[in-house]
């Protein structure tokens, strides 16, 4: 395989992960928001900044304007296409885990950001009541 290529290969798995990560913090803020609406809670700031920036649409144009460098670093031949594949992956990574964070922060009032999994102990398989 040519170094062309391969490089192109790289681009298109570090923009498609891009475009994954984007439908993925799309999606799971679009359904975790429509869980915490219908309960009635408050969200967090980390929370309700999540939820404005997909309302904005944030996360599809961070993901065009990174496609972009990167068919830019690749066209010109640029000795520094290899670094933008790894700050856009680094970024994509830190991005998508901050909405999952953010998003699974009203939980903490059951317990932690990190609770314990349903039914550890016992045989039962009731779920957490959060208090209640």
């Amino acid at each position: 395989m040519t170094t062309g290529r391969a490089r192109m290969l790289l681009g298109l798995a570090v923009a498609g992960a891009a475009w994954f990560a984007a439908f993925a913090i799309e999606s799971g803020t679009r359904l975790m928001y429509s869980t915490y609406y219908r309960l009635g809670a408050d969200l967090p700031a980390f929370s309700s900044l999540t939820v404005g920036a997909v309302q904005a649409y944030v996360p599809w144009l961070v993901a065009a304007v990174f496609t972009a460098a990167l068919v830019i670093f690749w066209r010109s031949a640029d000795a520094y296409f290899l670094h933008a594949c790894a700050v856009v992956a680094c970024v994509t990574a830190v991005g998508a885990s901050f909405a999952a964070i953010s998003l699974a922060l009203p939980t903490r009032t059951c317990g932690g950001i990190l609770p314990a999994w349903p039914a550890a102990d016992s045989g039962s398989a009731s779920p957490v009541s959060c208090g209640r």
